[in-house]
């Protein structure tokens, strides 16, 4: 199996990969300030290199570069890393090298296919063909038969606490190469930048390429066990949501998840446990959603995304500020249609108009009068949300969020 990661077109294909996921190829260096830029540059002696460090099982990860982020912005917070590791509203993220994150690609492209077919249809966090589309089409189907109790939790601190020799165990009852064990071992294991030789001994690093895949590896049992059961669960990394046809159910489906989790050192987060019905409404995956009648679900973006969106699009104003008024839009559009790429499901009429105003107002002040007036005169088009989604409900075919 090291063959096959370690091959010409496998690493070629991983570094494509890791170069397309990069916000910008200038920034986001690992400890050995190597961007992908730069990478790419060097890309034959750093691949020959990686190669052959993979084919001697020479391989060592670098240290993980940690910094805590906001998790409302997704911007960097100046506070220490331990101070936000306490915090609800801090995630601390790692950032691996370009090298290391074009090998764990390269394990990964090679690996996925064959515990693909072992995860539970459940699962729809960070796999190939499924994904937060699938997960909210799950959830409106639920709801359209009917079936409106709800069970809803986030896994306490779930990276952090993923135990390296249970997963290492998970990960060898499927595939037995000890080499593509031992190469898993040292990625999980790789310290961080501020403590280089004291190894990783339990957790997974958030940001790493291989991370969320492991996560899903190390949760299949608990997938399994809530499959076995009946229960309708729907899992997207550390976010769970169980639709039940009773209340009890609903009690009956937290307990046996509580239970579950416990063998693998996890627990609920309290704040974030609840039982409700589907016409008080729920928030899964940064989306407000509620049962209005029996066949109308409302879908909106949550108070949370709708403050990291006017966070984002004043960023990028400010940035653009000195640039022609069409820039200025520009960057306001990419900033809106990223956002769409999670939120493109939300239906609710009266909160796209209000976002459509919002984004009209902070291009109005946020750009000079100058540059203003070509808005003003028709000459610069402001992004419209409204046909934005249109266009996405289109091109994903997500029948599911229209009203009916």
């Amino acid at each position: 199996m090291i063959q096959q990661i370690a091959s010409s077109e496998n690493i070629q294909e991983a570094f494509a990969h890791v170069k397309n996921r990069a916000r910008d190829v200038d920034q986001g260096a690992g400890v050995d300030n190597i961007t992908v830029a730069m990478f790419a540059k060097r890309y034959t002696l750093y691949a020959t290199q990686i190669q052959r460090d993979l084919l001697s099982m020479a391989y060592e990860p670098s240290p993980v570069r940690q910094f805590p982020v906001d998790k409302a912005t997704g911007l960097p917070v100046r506070i220490p890393i331990i101070e936000a590791s306490e915090r609800d509203d801090c995630r601390i993220l790692g950032i691996p090298t370009v090298f290391d994150r074009v090998v764990s690609t390269a394990i990964l492209s090679i690996i996925e296919p064959i515990f693909e077919v072992l995860f539970e249809d459940s699962v729809h966090g960070f796999r190939p063909t499924r994904g937060q589309i699938t997960a909210l089409n799950r959830i409106c189907s639920f709801l359209k038969q009917g079936i409106i109790n709800i069970f809803e939790t986030d896994i306490e601190s779930c990276f952090p606490r993923i135990q390296h020799r249970l997963l290492l165990e998970k990960v060898s009852a499927t595939t037995s190469d000890p080499d593509l064990i031992e190469l898993i071992r040292r990625i999980i294991r790789a310290p961080i930048d501020t403590c280089p030789n004291e190894p990783n001994i339990c957790g997974l690093h958030q940001g790493g390429n291989i991370s969320p895949f492991l996560c899903n590896v190390y949760l299949t049992d608990y997938d399994r066990t809530m499959a076995a059961a009946g229960l309708k669960n729907i899992r997207y990394a550390d976010d769970i949501i169980c639709f039940c046809h009773t209340k009890e159910e609903a009690k009956q489906a937290e307990a046996l998840s509580e239970k579950t989790l416990a063998p693998l050192g996890m627990n609920h987060k309290a704040k974030k446990t609840n039982q409700v019905s589907a016409y008080e409404g729920f928030v899964f995956l940064g989306y407000d959603i509620k049962l209005i009648d029996d066949v109308t679900i409302m879908i909106k973006a949550s108070e949370k995304a709708i403050v990291k969106l006017n966070f984002k699009i004043d960023e990028a104003l400010k940035e653009s500020s000195s640039s022609s008024a069409r820039d200025c839009v520009e960057a306001v559009k990419n900033v809106v249609s990223g956002w769409l790429g999670h939120y493109g499901a939300i239906n609710d009429s009266g909160q796209i108009r209000d976002i459509n105003e919002q984004i009209s107002l902070s291009i109005k002040r946020g750009m000079s009068r100058y540059n203003y007036s070509a808005v003003e005169r028709g000459d610069v088009a402001v992004p419209n949300i409204a046909r934005m989604i249109a266009a996405i409900k289109y091109r994903r075919k997500l029948s599911s969020f229209h009203q009916e």
